[in-house]
């Protein structure tokens, strides 16, 4: 249950924000867990709606279409990054980009989707340090994930400057690799 009401908060504190899911309702059933039907629980929320994208999931829509406009896939990858963003300079970090959780919209707009994570609980009790270092580490680990559906992108409609960020943010080293704001920079550049 904490798990959920932590993520109803994040999900809650990034409403609004462009290309990222938004929160339409949630699931709330009988509490799974009552040992006859006569027992009175309270209800539990068991679920998430988000709001709908009827452009279906990135990862469809990028191997099912052999052509796209040229620019899409390059606007596509500005969209998810700067979904990012917002999140990293609010101490989250995604932990599963990839292109099965990215949605797009009626006007073809990539929209960050599936949960949000932040630095374990345990770890609050820790030094401050030790909790920048591990949102660091996690958010390089998005920065990573993000170049590989670039890379995935990239692969499927030929674009160089898309291959080229790609590359840089998946080099081996994690002090190597250039940052989301550098990627951004570049691929709208």
């Amino acid at each position: 249950m904490e798990f959920m009401m932590e993520e109803i908060n994040v999900l809650r504190k990034f409403r609004g924000i462009p290309n990222i899911a938004q929160l339409a309702g949630l699931v709330i059933s009988e509490n799974p867990y009552k040992p006859n039907p006569c027992t009175k629980r309270p209800t539990v929320v068991t679920g998430f709606l988000v709001e709908y994208y009827p452009g279906g999931i990135l990862q469809q829509t990028s191997e099912n279409r052999d052509e796209v406009d040229a620019d899409l896939p390059m606007r596509w990858t500005v969209q998810i990054g700067r979904a990012l963003e917002p999140m990293h300079e609010n101490g989250h970090a995604h932990l599963d980009m990839k292109r099965e959780n990215v949605v797009l919209d009626a006007e073809n707009r990539a929209i960050r989707n599936s949960s949000h994570r932040k630095p374990m609980r345990f770890l609050k009790a820790m030094k401050y340090l030790l909790l920048i270092c591990l949102l660091g580490a996690r958010v390089a680990t998005d920065c990573w994930a993000y170049g590989r559906v670039l890379l995935a992108l990239a692969e499927k409609f030929g674009s160089g400057n898309l291959r080229l960020v790609a590359e840089q943010l998946t080099k081996m080293e994690a002090t190597e690799r250039i940052s989301l704001c550098d990627s951004l920079e570049k691929l709208e550049g």
